[in-house]
Formats: C-alpha cells, sequence, structure tokens
C-alpha cells in the first residue's frame, strides 16, 4: 500500500522532527512511504502565513493544488494537525473524489489545543476559521490520533494512542556516584505550560525551613519564559541552585544527562486546560533510565505516582521539594551498582511502554484493515 506522510510545518522542532522520522521508520516497515513538504501558496512563506490569517477572505497558505497533483495513488495520508480553512476542506474533497478508498489520518499533537496553538497574538485570527472548519472533517478524515482520551473529536472516530520514541535513539546514562546531592534536570524550549516558577518556589520554601539538604536543578534550553524564569530564580536567591545552561546538544548534552538524577516533566498543563501529558520529552528521560517528576497525569503512569515517577497537582502550587527528596532515596542508594539497575529497569520500562512500535500498533492495524 502507498502513503504518504505530509508535512505542514516549516522547520519543526528537533523533537519534532526526531518524532516524524520515527514514525516514517514505523510507516517503512509495513507501507511504501513517501514524505512530502507542502509548499506555501506564495513564493514567500511569511507572505502566505500573514494572507491566510486575513478574516473572511479564504487565501490559502500552501499550495493544495501541487499537493494533490503530487499524490499517486495512495492507499492513506497522515499529517499532523494543521489550522483548519475551506481550503484544506476542499483539499480532503479532491482527494476522496480522486482516491476514494484513501484514508485520511490526521493527528492531533494536543488536544484541547486553543490555548496551546493560539494563545500567540498573530494566531488569533485563525481560531474562527479553525472552529467553524474543523467541524466539516465528519465523513472526510477516517481517523484522528489522538493522545487524550477522547473517542470522538469534531464528530470523527479517534484512534487513541501515546507519543512514541525511537528508543533505540537514546543512549542509557551512565549513572553518577552517590554524593549526597540531588541533581535535577529541566530539558525544555521553555513555554508558559513548563511551570517551573513552581519548582523555584518550592526551592524557596524548601530552605526557609531550614533544610539542608543540597538541590541542583540544570535548566537545559532558551524559550519565551526563560528571561522570567532567570527573574525569580536571582528574587529568591537561588543561583547557586538553579543552573542555566543554554541549549545543549550531542556529547554536551550527553555529559549532563548523566550528572542528573531526576527529570522534570511540565508543571503548568493547568495553564493550557490539559489534564493528561503525553510530551515527548518524558519518554527521552524514560528511555535514557531516567525517573521523573510532573505536574499532571501521565499516559504511561494512568493511575498517578509509581515506582519511577512522581505526580504533583496540576495547579499553580509549590512543589513539595520533601516529596522530591523522599522520591530519589526511595530510588536510589549509596551502592552504585544499584543506581546503574535502576537505569536498566526504567529504560526496560520505556521499551515496552513508550517505543514507536507499541505506539503506532492501532494505527498500522487501521490503515491495514
Amino acid at each position: 500500500m502507498k502513503g504518504y506522510y505530509i508535512l505542514f510545518e516549516k522547520n519543526p522542532s528537533v523533537n519534532i522532527k526526531n518524532k516524524i522520522d520515527a514514525q516514517m521508520t514505523e510507516f517503512k516497515k509495513y507501507f511504501d512511504m513517501e514524505y512530502i513538504e507542502a509548499e506555501p501558496s506564495f513564493k514567500s512563506e511569511q507572505v502566505a502565513q500573514i494572507m491566510s490569517r486575513v478574516p473572511l477572505i479564504n487565501i490559502p497558505r500552501y499550495d493544495y493544488k501541487k499537493l494533490l497533483e503530487k499524490l499517486d495513488n495512495p492507499g492513506f495520508l497522515y499529517f499532523r494537525k494543521v489550522s483548519s480553512d475551506r481550503n484544506l476542506i476542499h483539499f480532503f474533497t479532491d482527494v476522496k473524489e480522486k482516491f476514494p478508498e484513501c484514508k485520511i489520518l490526521v493527528e492531533l499533537f494536543t488536544y484541547p489545543y486553543y490555548k496551546d496553538i493560539y494563545f500567540r497574538p498573530y494566531n488569533f485570527l485563525l481560531i474562527p476559521k479553525d472552529a467553524y472548519f474543523s467541524r466539516r472533517y465528519k465523513n472526510l478524515v477516517d481517523r484522528l490520533i489522538t493522545y487524550s482520551n477522547h473517542d470522538t473529536i469534531f464528530g470523527v472516530k479517534t484512534i487513541r494512542t501515546i507519543n512514541g520514541i525511537d528508543t533505540d535513539e537514546f543512549r542509557a546514562i551512565t549513572p553518577r556516584t552517590n554524593d549526597d546531592e540531588i541533581h535535577l534536570l529541566a530539558v525544555a524550549m521553555f513555554r508558559k505550560h513548563h511551570g517551573y516558577e513552581r519548582i523555584f518556589e518550592g526551592l524557596k520554601n524548601y530552605y526557609a525551613t531550614g533544610e539542608r539538604r543540597v538541590i541542583r536543578l540544570f535548566m537545559v534550553g532558551e524559550g519565551p519564559e526563560l528571561d522570567s524564569y532567570k527573574k525569580i530564580v536571582k528574587e529568591y536567591g537561588l543561583e547557586d541552585n538553579v543552573i542555566f545552561l543554554g541549549v545543549k546538544k550531542g556529547e554536551e548534552l550527553e555529559a549532563i544527562y548523566s550528572q542528573s538524577d531526576i527529570g522534570l516533566g511540565s508543571f503548568g498543563f493547568y495553564k493550557i486546560g490539559l489534564t493528561l501529558a503525553s510530551s515527548l520529552k518524558t519518554r527521552e528521560y524514560l528511555a535514557k533510565g531516567l525517573p521523573f517528576v510532573a505536574g499532571c497525569k501521565q499516559d504511561v503512569f494512568p493511575a498517578g505516582s509509581s515506582k519511577y515517577y512522581l505526580e504533583f497537582s496540576n495547579d499553580s502550587s509549590p512543589v513539595d521539594i520533601n516529596e522530591i527528596v523522599q522520591f530519589y532515596d526511595s530510588l536510589y542508594s549509596s551502592d552504585d551498582s544499584n543506581r546503574q539497575k535502576v537505569v536498566d529497569q526504567i529504560r526496560q520500562f520505556a521499551m515496552q511502554t513508550v517505543s514507536m512500535d507499541v505506539a503506532f500498533k492501532t494505527i498500522i492495524e487501521f490503515i491495514k484493515s
């Protein structure tokens, strides 16, 4: 069967690109796959973005006519959700008329997504179009792929799955020796939904009560919240505890991972209306053998806290650092071989639960049916 993975995003982040590559690798195990990047409707990508936002006028951001011409008897199309408008619906309709047996699968990388995608001022103009035309997915889109618990969205049946990764692409950490310090790690493009101010407030409260356990938090990355985070850390006098390292890649990043004991997921999903997390970064933590803590229910740990995961409330309250200390102590001992055993157990868990072959199993089955 011929399948097409269509990319509408221009210059996706490294994490998203890695995810797409892993999905393509999985698809290629079963289908004849081709990867297509949708071209902008104008020579300038920026002009195409601006014109597609004009209210009441349906100027396409992408050249859907050229996209249709590139399809050669497809059995299915797969792509991540793009903002809906009349032109996208016409593209769906044209595909169904020209290739009646072709299945269309759209991945919703988050849902609900309005607060996450359209909170930027220049994206507000897209909301009316998206809200109206997404309702017309019914009878055109065969399945929506979701990481939420919804059985139907926009009147379309869903395939509920989890974010998967190519676990073989991630090298297990070499655990550090025990020196009585606790090292936390946050690797992210810092946005409001990461909510790391809750950690800073927790550290301030922890030391205000006279606690003396040394906590180091390594912040790797950049993003719109970075300046705010630095300001809070300085205000709380936590410069010795919170270390901003900037963007790190390759062996530099691997070295930081191996100096870390616990990864940090997101603590601000309440800000964007999400109650279930399916973050790629937490999968990477697990694949590298790193336990993690976060402020939201995780799809891989639906019952809440577990041996490898500590869950905090999905709200604005400060994180109780004492709970993280207890979580650390329950996992590690002074015996270095035991620390390696913890890493090996977590990595094995990741291979059994968040690898791409596990995540894509029901999707592959539906396409083949």
